[in-house]
């Protein structure tokens, strides 16, 4: 079943929830542009050893990160098992390293940076594009409630399935009659996700919210230190990705 925890900020103090968050989606995005980018192993292994002190400083409990890896199992097999039918063993330990990172370093941001402030770093990281009449405001603001929505598909789902099979429903069989099964599943939680979001789209237009208003800021994201400290280490990592791929 889905752990509601997985994509929960978790309030506690740290280094890393201190940082900007402007820079930490700037971080995320140079860190997964490196993982996609990179087939080095002895770089990945620097990657997951920057992870690691990462996760230490975050305060984050590491079960939660743990339950992590345990939820996308089924996936890392899978992607296992392909890439070891069409490719060699060491690009399937590759693909599987570069899938942990990247799962394990997006739910770092998810751990340590409340909603608003990932709608504040993705607003002012499009800001530029303001310059093409875009309103950037709009797109942070459905990313981020993006965001919140997936939680609460899962466990409107959790809660579908649990009534189905106290009404007798059985998944059990192979994949043609789950596939059949599973129909009586999707529509009622295509339903509820559907009134959701009626219901988030009510709640806006009571609150008097307009995308193209003018809106203050409750909190001054300031640059610090450990921002552009921050911000440097992964500059270092992509001049160590050159490096590696030019000279070596």
């Amino acid at each position: 079943m889905y752990n509601f925890k997985l994509n929960k900020y978790y309030n506690t103090e740290s280094i890393i929830h201190n940082i900007n968050p402007l820079i930490k989606i700037i971080c995320v995005l140079i860190f997964t542009f490196l993982c996609l980018l990179s087939n080095n192993l002895i770089f990945l292994i620097l990657l997951l050893f920057l992870l690691i002190l990462i996760i230490y400083v975050s305060n984050v409990p590491r079960n939660l990160y743990i339950n992590n890896l345990k939820f996308i199992l089924p996936m890392m097999v899978f992607i296992f098992i392909i890439n070891l039918i069409f490719s060699n063993f060491y690009m399937t330990i590759i693909s599987i390293i570069k899938l942990v990172l990247f799962i394990l370093y997006s739910q770092i941001l998810l751990y340590t940076t409340k909603t608003n402030d990932i709608t504040y770093g993705l607003e002012n990281l499009l800001s530029p594009l303001k310059v093409f009449n875009i309103n950037t405001s709009s797109i942070a603001l459905t990313i981020s409630l993006a965001l919140r929505f997936i939680p609460t598909i899962f466990i409107e789902s959790d809660k579908v399935i649990k009534s189905q099979i106290s009404r007798g429903l059985n998944l059990s069989g192979n994949i043609s009659q789950k596939c059949d099964k599973i129909i009586s599943v999707i529509f009622p939680i295509f339903d509820l996700s559907l009134k959701r979001g009626e219901d988030i789209s009510n709640v806006l237009e009571m609150r008097l919210y307009k995308v193209d208003g003018k809106r203050t800021k409750y909190k001054n994201n300031s640059i610090t230190t450990i921002d552009v400290l921050s911000l440097l280490i992964h500059v270092v990592l992509i001049l160590i990705f050159i490096v590696l791929e030019v000279f070596l």
